[in-house]
């Protein structure tokens, strides 16, 4: 283990790089960088730590970590940009053979990011998938674990169940394979890790499992992009990220890709709806829906056709002539 600054930094033959976004998180960017540098395998991982244009004192403690693991830390400065600029930067500048992105007030489990990586050394897959702890107010939720079957398997994407859902804090992506895929995510707009963590599917041929906890999700902040207020607040943001990505889908032939991949992207759509839900019950947001669901269902029919499916509130919707999204945006849980 690096316990010091040795001299000359040298970022070479990283097993792993992890990218940090770095906007004022001097609350907790010290349990994010020391549940990564007391892993045994911190002389193998690069971490970038993204300043996005911050204006606490997140830098200045980066500093201190950075002088103390200078084969390990890098500060990275830049403009404001937000955050699929900080996730583009990082991609562009890793060494490490796998990568995968930390929120700045998210941590890793220190004994399963270790366990994790030691699988990881041992195997070789384009994509890993491993548990997230969801953390809220500082309590850990019992939540049902997706990958136990696969536990330790690295599989084909054919062979990997189709309702085997995940989001950005399971992935952990071959950096050769997300810098062949990954286009540039746009600036100042929210949940363009969904893109990150779409944008490399089809070309991922092969998929490692690890049912441990690696990374701890902290949730429960208003101010978080994931809670309802922000998902009202930045709801046209969603959209058009979904929208970007049913237009990729088709650019790629998604139509021939295997189920596992294919579904990946077409249950997306179901979650553009979900969004719209969580609005305040309105006309105007109905009409919206409407709109949204003749131009899929014209435009994009596998997307429809794959909601229609998986949502039993959207089934009724359409059944009733949408009349029941009046109960619906109501009384049902709509979240995504």
């Amino acid at each position: 283990m690096n316990t010091g600054n040795t001299g000359v930094s040298d970022m070479r033959d990283k097993l792993l790089t992890v990218s940090v976004a770095g906007y004022n998180v001097e609350k907790y960017i010290r349990q994010n960088l020391d549940s990564i540098t007391a892993s045994a395998y911190i002389d193998r991982i690069e971490i970038f730590v993204v300043d996005d244009g911050g204006t606490d004192g997140t830098a200045d403690i980066v500093r201190e970590y950075e002088k103390q693991y200078p084969d390990s830390i890098r500060l990275v400065h830049k403009e404001n940009g937000g955050y699929g600029t900080t996730v583009n930067w990082s991609a562009d500048h890793a060494s490490g053979r796998y990568f995968k992105l930390l929120d700045g007030d998210d941590w890793f489990d220190t004994k399963g990011l270790d366990e994790f990586l030691g699988f990881i050394e041992a195997t070789d897959a384009d994509m890993y998938l491993s548990e997230v702890q969801r953390v809220v107010d500082g309590v850990e939720q019992n939540s049902k674990k997706k990958f136990t079957e696969y536990d330790r398997q690295v599989l084909p994407v054919e062979q990997v169940s189709n309702q085997l859902d995940f989001g950005m804090w399971a992935v952990l992506f071959r950096t050769e394979v997300l810098r062949k895929t990954l286009r540039k995510l746009p600036e100042h707009s929210l949940y363009t890790d969904v893109l990150y963590h779409t944008y490399p599917l089809p070309a991922v041929r092969t998929v490692g499992f690890y049912s441990g906890y690696v990374y701890c999700y902290r949730l429960g902040r208003d101010e978080q992009s994931v809670s309802k207020v922000s998902r009202n607040k930045h709801y046209l943001e969603y959209q058009n990220i979904i929208e970007t990505i049913k237009k990729y889908f088709y650019e790629v032939n998604g139509t021939q890709l295997c189920g596992f991949i294919r579904y990946r992207f077409l249950a997306k759509y179901k979650n553009e709806i979900f969004n719209l839900l969580l609005l305040p019950p309105s006309v105007k947001v109905l009409k919206e829906i409407k709109e949204i669901e003749k131009r899929t269902k014209r435009e994009m029919p596998e997307f429809w056709e794959c909601a229609g499916k998986e949502s039993k509130k959207i089934r009724l919707m359409r059944m009733t002539g949408y009349l029941a999204y009046w109960p619906i945006v109501k009384f049902a849980d709509n979240n995504w």
